[in-house]
């Protein structure tokens, strides 16, 4: 092997355990908050939810050092969490910040853990116009802020930290079409196994070694064909994202994703020895429907019915599949033009492979302990 390729192979596998290093700590559900809002004349009123461990990992309610956080600990800590949402929290009515008045309203229930849920109630010089966000994002830049007023759900994210509270379907459709889109690009789950299943998938066919002769390929055959596996994922995806979102019994969280790391260890060991053999669709549509449990809590949570459920889950899932065609028209033609290459099947893909494996082999061990590996 030449000095440039085993550069290339170098940088390769670096990058990939580079990317694990420093995704591991956000390869797990992002924190998300849920804003309700209703506009009443000269102000609004509403509720926030809070997820403890956001507000611990924050403002440090744990206190004691008990290793949980309690109703008194709550409480104690409710005057800087005030300070913190003042801060972090603006509605305007035109040019003109609106007076918050912040309340404790208790302790609630969502699919991944116990929120603290905050009333609102906004004083404005004029009817509210805009809601100004910025919670969690320093600490955590995949967080997300729900905002229902009414209209669907809009969504909070590091790029959009300001949304209008006046009912508009436009601008709530194309906001799930970005999350999905994001939710593809942010997501190292997703990234890493869309990796595993490009490494081979551009390899000849019809041969059982790199020294028989191959068959005539174009990019644009081994695109269509690799398009039709990752679709599956997509449709996967949207089955139990639909399932759990409509209130359907779902696995727990936890469950759900130290699954999803598992089968990312065995589509990236199937690519050194065969395990699945002719049916890597079946790979991709198993894992879309345990990451489609994974978001459906999101949806699920914010309390979406009917028609807003509706476009939600196909502007979400839209999203989805933009965002793979995008890393698939970037990743597809660099590794296409790679394949020639006798080092890229023997050295490249298997040893990609396993790195890949590892790095989702400590997402496992984190998920299921709750405990970082790897400090992110």
């Amino acid at each position: 092997m030449s000095r440039p390729l085993q550069r290339a192979l170098a940088a390769l596998l670096a990058t990939l355990a580079v990317f694990g290093a420093t995704t591991a700590a956000e390869a797990h559900k992002p924190s998300d908050a849920y804003l309700v809002l209703a506009a009443k004349g000269d102000g609004a009123r509403g509720h926030l939810d809070v997820a403890l461990r956001d507000l611990h990992d924050t403002l440090d309610l744990d206190r004691d050092g008990a290793g949980q956080i309690t109703g008194a600990e709550v409480d104690e800590a409710f005057p800087r969490v005030e300070k913190y949402l003042t801060d972090h929290l603006t509605l305007r009515g035109g040019s003109n910040k609106c007076t918050l008045h912040f309340s404790h309203n208790g302790i609630v229930p969502h699919s991944d853990g116990p929120y603290l849920r905050v009333g609102i109630d906004a004083a404005c010089t004029g009817s509210v116009t805009d809601v100004d966000y910025s919670l969690f994002f320093r600490r955590d830049p995949q967080h997300h802020g729900l905002l229902d007023a009414g209209d669907g759900a809009k969504i909070f994210t590091n790029e959009v930290q300001t949304l209008p509270l006046a009912p508009s379907a436009a601008p709530a459709f194309l906001a799930m079409v970005r999350d999905g889109i994001f939710h593809i690009w942010t997501g190292a789950d997703h990234l890493l196994f869309l990796v595993t299943l490009l490494l081979p998938a551009v390899l000849f066919k019809g041969r059982k070694t790199a020294d028989e002769p191959h068959e005539t390929e174009t990019l644009r055959s081994t695109f269509a064909g690799i398009l039709k596996t990752v679709t599956a994922f997509t449709v996967a995806h949207s089955l139990t994202l639909a399932a759990g979102a409509l209130g359907l019994p779902t696995p727990a969280s936890m469950l759900v994703e130290s699954a999803i790391a598992a089968s990312i260890v065995l589509a990236a060991l199937d690519n050194v020895r065969p395990i699945f053999t002719g049916r890597r669709w079946v790979v991709a549509f198993g894992l879309g429907l345990l990451h489609g449990f994974g978001f459906s809590g999101v949806l699920r949570d914010l309390g979406l019915r009917g028609p807003p459920l509706l476009k939600a889950l196909l502007a979400f899932n839209g999203g989805v599949e933009i965002g793979q065609v995008a890393v698939l028209a970037v990743v597809v033609p660099v590794l296409f033009s790679l394949r020639r290459f006798r080092w890229y099947e023997r050295r490249a893909v298997p040893i990609a492979s396993v790195v890949v494996a590892m790095i989702a082999a400590v997402w496992i061990v984190e998920r299921v302990t709750g405990r970082d590996l790897i400090p992110g």
